[in-house]
């Protein structure tokens, strides 16, 4: 495995209650710096858990579209910057699937991202399983549409919608042909893995030498589980 350090993005979604994040972070082995962790809680735990957590960082799950004004239950990606986000995760399957987010809509909260100062952690998939020539035209259409510039520096998580939850995961060749062809296009950005990240496969994914890191889901919600992920 290769040495550099690779980002752990946890995605914690709608789960955990405050008290059971404390638990769970408080046992993070902030000492093995071969990874490094990006916990995004829901937005009401971020601003507690970056006081009581100053060594970790944080992101929030989503942001708004929009800049500050009329838009009520949204949050602005200047108000996640404001309390200390370093990133934010934007046009996961979840909220495409079931909140009808589509490109354009990512592609704007993208550019809020940026001019907020936050690094924006774009989520892209196929819903289905095809070969690797349509899944990479498929990828290829999803950032043309969000707008995403070659020359920008941010984060992309590749998470097959197919993968999520399923337990079933592409293999690491697939994912070394992907990445590199998307490389090729877009020199700058850093590339994640998500879909059923475990700890018995994260070490497989990490021995990728093109993946920048992994986007965790579940396993993230244990403290067993999340400390074998970044020992791994």
């Amino acid at each position: 495995m290769t040495q550099r350090s690779k980002l752990v993005i946890a995605n914690w979604k709608m789960n955990i209650l405050l008290r059971d994040a404390f638990v769970l972070l408080k046992s993070v082995k902030t000492e093995n710096h071969l990874k490094n962790l990006v916990v995004c809680p829901p937005f009401v735990y971020i601003s507690t858990l970056i006081s009581a957590f100053a060594k970790l960082n944080f992101g929030a799950q989503d942001c708004s579209a929009n800049d500050l004004g009329a838009h009520t239950g949204e949050i602005s990606a200047s108000m996640l910057y404001e309390i200390g986000c370093k990133y934010v995760i934007i046009g996961h399957s979840e909220r495409r699937i079931n909140l009808g987010e589509d490109n354009k809509i990512i592609g704007r909260k993208l550019a809020k991202a940026l001019e907020a100062g936050i690094t924006p952690i774009i989520c892209i998939g196929e819903s289905l399983i095809k070969n690797q020539n349509s899944t990479l035209e498929y990828l290829f259409n999803q950032l043309e549409e969000i707008g995403v510039d070659s020359t920008k520096k941010f984060v992309i998580a590749y998470e097959p919608i197919w993968a999520i939850g399923s337990g079933i995961t592409p293999i690491a060749n697939e994912i070394s042909y992907i990445f590199a062809k998307i490389k090729d296009i877009y020199p700058h950005l850093q590339l994640l893995y998500g879909g059923s990240v475990n700890p018995e496969n994260a070490d497989e994914f990490f021995s990728i030498d093109i993946l920048d890191g992994l986007l965790v889901g579940g396993a993230s919600l244990s403290e067993k589980k999340l400390n074998q992920i970044l020992m791994e």
